[in-house]
């Protein structure tokens, strides 16, 4: 994060003789950081912008002149220096009562105030999403300590599932696409609730992949992945379902279960998934 003292541009390109002091970028309070000299920048083209208009009008007013003294009566070259001073005052003008409107109607138009930029919280890998592994599932579940740097997001929601005898294979990633560790900061918590209510009604089961670096993708936070296999009653009442085959992903036959309704009233679509190189489970997308 930018300090006080610390980034400030240098000017390679120079605006005509214009001489502009360049403040550093300055942050308040670790949340909000100003950055003063782009204003001054734009600024600066601005009105050297008007000016260069102004010259340039000046320029073809006289060239206009000159083309009008030396026509010797030709009305053609007359006419040519007469559209050269009409273009040239027509500019002048549109520049000028564009500079006096935007100065009349709201001065900061032309004076650029700092630009204000909020600072984004502190990197969090559970919300990062790459394809992580979380669905390769070698059994088992994770019991042990959180490591250290874990987020306050994946802690939560971790406690929450695990209220209701809800395991989750692996222990939580540490950075960003790392491999073998699953995730479940960062989902919904509609998500969440859905997760508790089938483990309430059906019995607890494991989470083996969800928001660990781009295991999902699309909808990212309301979708998990579920080991199929360890739950006889919760398998059984998904398949208990309407199922048609689809294309998914590298498989050409996977089973969907759609419109199955949750314990608390919410819906999910349901697939029996088998990824290359990974484990069958229940691939859930909650709404």
């Amino acid at each position: 994060m930018a300090q006080d003292g610390g980034i400030k541009p240098t000017l390679s390109v120079k605006i005509g003789n214009t001489t502009l002091e360049f403040d550093p970028v300055s942050c308040e309070g670790g949340t909000q950081c100003a950055i003063p000299w782009i204003g001054k920048y734009i600024t600066a083209i601005y009105n050297y912008g008007v000016a260069v208009a102004g010259v340039l009008a000046v320029i073809m007013i006289m060239v206009g002149g000159f083309l009008w003294l030396v026509s010797a009566g030709n009305p053609n070259q007359i006419s040519t220096a007469k559209d050269f001073i009409t273009s040239a005052l027509t500019g002048l003008l549109l520049a000028l009562f564009s500079f006096i409107i935007l100065q009349t109607v709201n001065p900061k138009l032309v004076e650029l105030d700092d630009l204000s930029v909020s600072v984004g919280d502190e990197f969090d890998p559970a919300l990062v999403r790459d394809y992580g592994g979380g669905a390769v599932d070698t059994g088992g579940e994770y019991t042990g300590a959180l490591p250290t740097g874990t987020s306050q997001g994946e802690t939560t929601t971790r406690a929450s599932l695990d209220e209701h005898d809800i395991g989750i294979n692996k222990a939580p990633c540490q950075y960003a696409g790392q491999t073998n560790c699953t995730n479940v900061g960062g989902l919904e918590g509609t998500t969440v609730d859905s997760l508790n209510s089938l483990a309430d009604e059906y019995g607890g089961f494991t989470i083996t992949g969800a928001t660990e670096a781009g295991h999902h993708t699309s909808r990212p936070g309301y979708q998990a992945d579920i080991r199929i296999g360890e739950n006889a009653e919760l398998d059984g009442y998904i398949q208990s379902h309407e199922s048609i085959t689809v294309q998914w992903g590298k498989d050409p036959s996977a089973t969907m279960y759609r419109n199955v309704t949750l314990p608390n009233g919410r819906t999910a679509t349901f697939v029996d998934e088998s990824p290359v190189g990974g484990t069958r489970h229940w691939h859930v997308e909650f709404y």
